[in-house]
C-alpha cells in the first residue's frame, strides 16, 4: 500500500467524526447569539478549512515523486497534526 493510500485510510477513519464535530459547532452557532455565535461559527469555518487543507495536501502527495513525495508526506503529517490538535481543542472548549 502506498503512503498516500495509508494516509487516506487514516483520514477516512477520522473524517466522519471531524465532519460531525464541525456540524455540531455550526448547529451551536445557529442557536447562539452575539459573540458566542461568532466564535462558534469562526471555529467551524477554521476547522473546515483545515480539513480542506489536509485533503489538498493528500492530493499533492498522490501525485508527488521522489523528493517532492517526501516533502508532501511531511506536509500531510503536519496538516494532520494541525487539524487533529485543533479538533481536540474545539472538543474541549465547546464540549463536543
Amino acid at each position: 500500500m502506498s503512503d498516500a493510500n495509508e494516509a487516506m485510510d487514516r483520514i477516512e477513519e477520522h473524517m466522519e467524526k471531524w465532519c460531525a464535530d464541525v456540524a455540531r459547532l455550526r448547529e451551536m452557532a445557529e442557536k447562539a447569539q452575539g459573540a458566542e455565535a461568532e466564535s462558534l461559527s469562526a471555529r467551524a469555518e477554521d476547522l473546515r478549512g483545515r480539513i480542506a487543507e489536509l485533503l489538498g495536501v493528500l492530493y499533492e502527495l498522490e501525485a508527488a515523486k521522489g523528493e517532492e513525495r517526501a516533502q508532501a508526506m511531511r506536509a500531510c503529517a503536519d496538516a494532520w497534526e494541525n487539524l487533529d490538535t485543533a479538533m481536540d481543542q474545539a472538543r474541549d472548549e465547546f464540549d463536543l
